[in-house]
């Protein structure tokens, strides 16, 4: 079980617990409840906090990306490929799917796969990308409490480097065309949680 988090500061957590958000005192905001803040109004925010919705097909491929970019060594435990001529409408390939999840383990779909192994072989081909997830910690839970609200706030920065001032966050899109990705940014709100995890860094 993880631990309580009752001060201010940097924790090793596990994703589930980070999100999960049962460890502070209370609810704590993050920067995508933020962001659900700004764009809706407070009652939407908590009908979808409470009622979370089912990940989508996209989600799933993005988390499978970062958990294999920032765990690889725990990712064959969490993901199972499914082979190529899988069919999830027949008897067959319907329990295979159950029988992964029975196991604690989620399903993952064999051109996915290779999608996100190629994805992560550009990374590492890339001198400065790939610096930047070296010399540093990969997914610390930070915590803190807002001065003028006192209320508790959270993040999860993909990668801290252990010196120096650059946080690294990995993002998966459908297009590398800068108009395409200027948008994407300002559609995501990736400006507003950039701001958010310095926020973090700097009262911790």
């Amino acid at each position: 079980m993880s631990e309580r988090i009752t001060e201010p500061g940097v924790y090793d957590i596990p994703a589930e617990a980070y999100h999960a958000d049962t460890l502070p005192p209370e609810p704590s905001l993050s920067s995508s409840g933020a962001r659900k803040l700004l764009a809706t109004c407070p009652a939407r925010y908590w009908y979808d906090r409470q009622n979370p919705p089912e990940p989508t097909e996209a989600l799933d491929i993005g988390t499978a990306a970062h958990e294999w970019l920032l765990e690889g060594d725990r990712w064959p435990q969490r993901f199972a490929v499914l082979p190529d001529d899988h069919n999830g409408a027949t008897k067959d390939g319907k329990a295979l799917v159950a029988e992964i999840i029975a196991s604690g383990m989620r399903p993952l779909k064999a051109e996915p796969f290779r999608h996100i192994k190629g994805m992560i072989e550009a990374l590492k081909a890339h001198p400065f990308a790939w610096a930047a997830f070296q010399n540093g910690r990969a997914e610390q839970s930070l915590f803190w409490r807002d001065d003028d609200y006192g209320i508790w706030c959270r993040s999860r920065p993909d990668f801290r480097p252990t010196a120096g001032t650059i946080i690294v966050d990995y993002k998966t899109t459908r297009s590398a065309n800068p108009d395409h990705l200027s948008r994407a940014m300002y559609d995501y709100g990736y400006h507003q949680q950039a701001e958010w995890y310095c926020w973090g860094e700097q009262v911790i």
